[in-house]
C-alpha cells in the first residue's frame, strides 16, 4: 500500500462515516472546552503547588504542619498528571502523517513499557523480525502502548502476564470492529491482552468516551480516550474483545505501507565516514523514483545531485551548458556495460548493479562497481575513493 492509497482505504474503512464523522466533532467539541479547563487549571495547580513547596521549607519537617503540606503537594501533583491527561486528549495534530518503521520504534520504548505494568506482572513481547512500515509518528504510537500496556496492569492487579503481539496480516474480505469497518488490504496488527477480570458487555461501547472509567476513585477517564483519538489521527482502527472473568484484547490495525516509502535516515556524524564538500554527482537512473531516492541520499552525505534518465540527457547537458559532474553514479539496470559508452563522458564513475550482474565491469582507478542494496555509508566511502583517486592521479601528472 502506498501513500495515495492510504487516505483512499481510511476513506472507504466505514460504511458509517457519517455517523463517525459527528462522533469526531463531538471529541474535537469536548477537546477544545477541555484545553481551556486544562489551561486555566494548571495555572491554579501550579500556583498552589509552587507555594505549597515554599512554605514546606518554612516549617518544621518533624511537625504536623509539614505532613499536612506534603499531602497539598502530592495532591496538587496528582491534579497536574490529570490536566497533562486532558491536554493530551485535547490535542490535535499537526504535522503530516510520514513513514516511520514501528518495530524498531516498539523496541526502542520496551523499556519503558515494561515499567508501565504493575510489579508482579509479566509482560510477554512478540516482534516479527522483517521491518513493518506505517505512516503517523512513532511518538504517539508510543504513547498508544503505554496507554494499554498500564491498563492490563492494572486490570491483573500485580499477578500474571500481559501480552503485546506485533503482526503484519492480510484482510481478504471487510471485517467489522468495534468502532467501524477495516477494508480488505494489508496492515499491521497491534494487540495488547491481559488474562484479568475483563470488561462488561454494556461497557464496551461506551470505553472510549471521555471521563468514562470502570475504575472509580484511580483513574481520570482520558487514557482509552486519548488512545482512541489518536489512533484515529495515524488513520487506524481499533477492536475490543472481552469476555467477562476471561481478559481482554484490544486490536489495533494500521495500513501497511511499502518499505520503500520509508524516509531515509543517517547520521553525518558517524565515525570513519567521509562526507561530500559539495561536489557535483550526475544520476543516471531509468526510474523517476529511483532517481528520487539517489537524490536524497547523495544530499544527506554532502554531495549536489542531479538527475537524468539516460546517458544520452547527461551528454546534452553537459553539452548545453559547458559543465561536467565530478562523478557519475549509473543505475542503468545493465544498459551500460560496454566501455566505450561509458566513457564517452571523461569522468568518474560508480556503477550499481545487481549482485548476479557486477561483475560484467571490472573496477579501475576511474570507476567502481556497487552492488545493491546500496547504504549512504556505502556511498560516502565509494565516492570518497573514486575522487580521491582522481586527485592522486592529477597530482602525479607532470606539469
Amino acid at each position: 500500500m502506498n501513500m495515495g492509497s492510504y487516505a483512499r482505504v481510511l476513506a472507504e474503512a466505514d460504511p458509517h462515516a457519517g455517523q463517525l464523522d459527528d462522533e469526531a466533532r463531538r471529541f474535537e467539541a469536548v477537546g477544545a472546552f477541555a484545553a481551556c479547563v486544562a489551561h486555566e487549571f494548571n495555572n491554579l495547580l501550579a500556583a498552589i503547588t509552587g507555594y505549597a513547596e515554599m512554605a514546606a521549607h518554612e516549617v518544621d519537617p518533624q511537625s504536623a504542619t509539614s505532613d499536612y503540606i506534603a499531602e497539598i503537594i502530592d495532591a496538587g501533583t496528582r491534579a497536574l498528571q490529570v490536566t497533562e491527561q486532558i491536554s493530551a486528549f485535547s490535542r490535535v495534530r499537526r504535522d503530516p502523517a510520514r513513514p516511520f518503521e514501528l518495530i524498531e520504534a516498539i523496541v526502542e520504548t520496551l523499556p519503558t513499557l515494561h515499567l508501565s505494568v504493575t510489579q508482579g506482572v509479566r509482560l510477554r513481547v512478540e516482534l516479527p523480525d522483517s521491518p513493518l512500515v506505517m505512516a503517523g509518528s512513532a511518538v504517539e504510537l508510543r504513547q498508544i502502548l503505554v496507554n494499554l500496556c498500564k491498563n492490563a496492569g492494572e486490570a491483573l492487579q500485580g499477578r500474571g502476564e500481559a501480552s503485546l503481539v506485533v503482526e503484519p496480516v492480510v484482510l481478504h474480505a471487510p471485517r467489522s470492529v468495534l468502532l467501524g469497518q477495516l477494508q480488505p488490504g494489508k496492515y499491521v496488527r497491534i494487540a495488547v491482552t491481559d488474562s484479568g477480570p475483563g470488561i462488561e458487555a454494556a461497557h464496551l461501547s461506551r470505553i472510549f468516551e471521555p471521563f468514562f472509567t470502570t475504575k472509580p476513585g484511580s483513574g481520570a477517564g482520558l487514557g482509552l480516550s486519548v488512545v482512541h483519538s489518536t489512533v484515529r489521527s495515524l488513520m487506524g482502527a481499533i477492536d475490543v474483545r472481552s469476555t467477562r472473568g476471561q481478559g481482554v484484547c484490544f486490536e489495533l490495525f494500521f495500513p501497511l505501507l511499502n518499505d520503500d516509502e520509508l524516509p531515509l535516515t543517517f547520521s553525518c556524524e558517524l565515525p570513519g565516514v567521509p562526507l561530500g564538500n559539495g561536489e557535483l554527482v550526475a544520476i543516471i537512473d531509468p526510474v523517476e523514483a529511483s532517481r528520487a531516492r539517489w537524490e536524497e541520499k547523495l544530499a544527506i552525505v554532502g554531495y549536489e545531485p542531479a538527475a537524468f534518465e539516460t546517458i544520452g540527457a547527461l551528454k546534452d547537458w553537459c553539452h548545453q551548458t559547458g559543465s561536467k559532474p565530478d562523478v557519475v553514479l549509473g543505475d542503468t539496470r545493465g544498459d551500460i556495460d560496454r566501455p566505450d559508452e561509458v566513457m564517452l563522458i571523461d569522468t568518474c564513475w560508480i556503477h550499481v548493479r545487481e549482485e548476479s550482474s557486477a561483475a560484467s565491469l571490472a573496477p579501475t582507478s576511474r570507476q567502481l562497481v556497487l552492488t545493491k542494496p546500496v547504504s549512504p555509508q556505502n556511498l560516502a566511502i565509494a565516492l570518497d575513493c573514486v575522487l580521491s583517486s582522481v586527485a592522486l592521479s592529477n597530482a602525479a601528472m607532470p606539469r
